[in-house]
């Protein structure tokens, strides 16, 4: 028996259908017995919890529902609005599974398989309590704590060993702890497991966990069959790319592949008209403006998406980072300026900030408030901005057809 635990907070009720595609991509390629463990708070409608039922039937397996309450700690964490707080409900997995359980695999729900998992969970631990593909945050504060950065491993396709784990660690007390103490780190539940976990993760191929937004720049390649993650990336109809096309074939193998529910894509729970309003409107504010400005100068590839959407000819770009090192170095001929430069340009208004660090938005965004920019109007975050808006109309015209079919 392979043991599967996956996570899901569906304040809005639209995530739980990307859950259901990574049950479904688990059982459609695995041909061992699956018990899925699902972590879940008062969010998971019964309807949904039917439908997951559905699915675990249709292939003659198993799944547990397990529901769990939020941590007060980590209502205090300063990056969980960027991140749902289900991602947390992983810090309970050693304690919340029955104790049988000796070993789980846990998936995200922005994952796709296109393997059997039992290569997966053959995996020979090493001694390590913990496997995962090792992650590159070069930036991490957490680092300076001591944690290994050759170890520290991504949490969202993680092998477990529960039985040792639960022998050396009392795991939510010590994660919980770490985040008291941090309540700012960068990656909330991610950071905490590493720091608990330190120097006792083993490091697997990256093939258990291909990130697709850096497979789409050709940033990381890929051989044979994968786990596909959607991590800061999401599914586009309009692509060919394998794990595009294995998303949406897994889709239409769920209960929520049905025709009346794919009225919209699958981006952050956004509204999709609205979605599209917003991108061409500040596709007009990026063109109308003559001095453009990108916050970020280590966050250059979400500068170069824009190149694809906006002509430079004519206009005065800038980039804007608080490193002060930094300063009147250039990015592709533009000179980098620290924030305060931003105050001389306020009283223009033909400027438009993109805020390349986007993990920072929400204090990068009160900081230009001060100076008097309008949110949308002045400065907005790149993730507006990730693909064209021509794009993303010709996706709801194939999106239409598809729901037909």
């Amino acid at each position: 028996m392979i043991y599967v635990c996956m996570a899901l907070h569906d304040e809005k009720g639209s995530y739980a259908k990307y859950t259901a595609v990574t049950m479904a991509s688990v059982l459609l390629n695995t041909k061992e017995d699956v018990t899925f463990f699902l972590l879940h708070d008062d969010t998971l409608t019964e309807r949904n919890k039917h439908r997951f039922i559905q699915i675990a039937e249709l292939y003659n397996q198993h799944i547990s529902f397990i529901k769990v309450a939020a941590v007060v700690e980590w209502q205090k964490l300063k990056n969980l609005k960027v991140y749902t707080i289900g991602t947390m409900y992983r810090l309970v997995i050693p304690a919340k599974l029955p104790d049988y359980v000796e070993k789980v695999l846990y998936l995200d729900s922005d994952v796709v398989v296109d393997m059997d998992i039992r290569e997966l969970w053959n995996q020979d631990f090493g001694g390590k309590l913990l496997l995962g593909r090792r992650e590159l945050h070069y930036d991490n504060p957490i680092f300076q704590l001591g944690v290994n950065e050759e170890s520290y491993v991504n949490a969202g396709v993680l092998l477990m060993d529960l039985k040792k784990i639960r022998a050396e660690h009392d795991f939510l007390r010590e994660t919980t702890e770490y985040l008291r103490k941090f309540p700012d780190c960068m990656w909330n539940d991610e950071d905490a497991i590493n720091y608990v976990l330190n120097k006792k993760q083993g490091v697997i191929s990256n093939r258990f966990n291909v990130y697709t937004y850096c497979a789409r720049k050709g940033k990381e390649s890929f051989q044979g069959n994968c786990i596909f993650h959607f991590a800061g990336d999401f599914p586009r109809i309009t692509e060919t790319e394998c794990y595009d096309r294995l998303f949406f074939k897994m889709l239409k193998k769920t209960p929520f592949g049905t025709n009346d529910e794919n009225n919209a894509l699958f981006y952050h729970a956004m509204d999709y008209e609205k979605k599209i309003s917003l991108i061409i409107h500040l596709l007009k504010q990026l063109n109308r403006a003559k001095t453009i400005v990108f916050w970020g100068a280590k966050k250059t590839d979400g500068y170069n998406e824009i190149k694809h959407l906006v002509s430079f000819p004519g206009k005065e770009v800038f980039f804007i980072d608080s490193n002060v090192k930094l300063k009147d170095s250039q990015i592709d001929g533009y000179y980098v300026k620290i924030p305060e430069f931003l105050k001389d340009l306020k009283e223009q208004n033909d400027v438009f900030i993109v805020v390349l660090a986007y993990r920072h938005y929400e204090e990068i965004g009160a900081e230009l408030k001060e100076m008097g920019y309008q949110e949308n109007v002045n400065f907005a975050s790149v993730r507006h901005f990730l693909f064209s808006a021509v794009s993303e109309l010709r996706q709801k015209e194939i999106l239409a057809d598809w729901c037909q079919q």
